[in-house]
């Protein structure tokens, strides 16, 4: 490795069709030698370093999948229009997998601060890592506390019932980490300040735009 800084050491990685639990092999550097490039015999001293360990796993990503929320709370502002809220498919994305939903009522009430069908369900396809379920926010121009719902996702199922026998052990479609979803709906930020401006009794002559 002559004015070189690295070297890589090949491995293949053999794909197998039939869905395995994640796999994992280590490779470890020893009895560190360096011989110089003009004369075999000649060598220069040499250490392994600290990291002379590595942990190789292989991820099946034949398996359905794990369906998910990226996160336990969202915060959105009324204003916005329609919130889509994010289904994440990880660990694999094999085959065609319904996921329903269901979404209830907190603070927030159904067409008062939000529209929405109160169930439905989400139809990923084979290869598909990501699907919205989509969610109206009302905004009434009216200064209202922060308000809240929250989604809920079920069991996710294969979509055709030939798919049950497809590893149905081990590679079957599961729930992920956050299956519960809090949504916050927040007073829009502008909304706010002109309202403060006005009960103190500064609205003559404002440039709301500026605010």
């Amino acid at each position: 490795m002559e004015g070189g800084r690295g070297l890589s050491v090949p491995i293949q990685i053999i794909y197998n069709e039939k869905y395995k639990t994640d796999q994992k092999f280590h490779v470890r550097i020893y009895q560190a030698k360096a011989v110089s490039a003009n004369d075999a015999n000649k060598e220069y001293p040499a250490t392994v370093g600290i990291a002379s360990d590595a942990t190789i796993i292989i991820v099946d990503d034949d398996h359905a999948g794990a369906f998910s929320f990226a996160s336990e709370v969202f915060k959105v502002t009324e204003n916005i229009g329609t919130f889509n809220l994010k289904v994440y498919r990880t660990r694999g994305a094999r085959g065609n997998v319904n996921i329903p939903y269901k979404i209830t009522e907190g603070t927030a009430k159904l067409k008062i601060d939000m529209e929405a069908a109160t169930s439905g369900t989400l139809h990923f396809k084979d290869g598909v890592t990501s699907m919205d379920i989509p969610i109206k926010i009302i905004n009434d121009d009216k200064y209202e506390k922060t308000k809240d719902f929250f989604v809920f996702l079920g069991v996710p199922i294969w979509q055709n019932s030939n798919q049950k026998d497809e590893n149905e052990a081990d590679g079957k479609p599961v729930l992920g980490s956050h299956v519960r979803a809090k949504i916050i709906v927040t007073e829009d930020h502008e909304f706010k300040w002109i309202g403060t401006w006005i009960g103190l009794g500064f609205s003559e002559g404002l440039n709301f735009e500026n605010l």
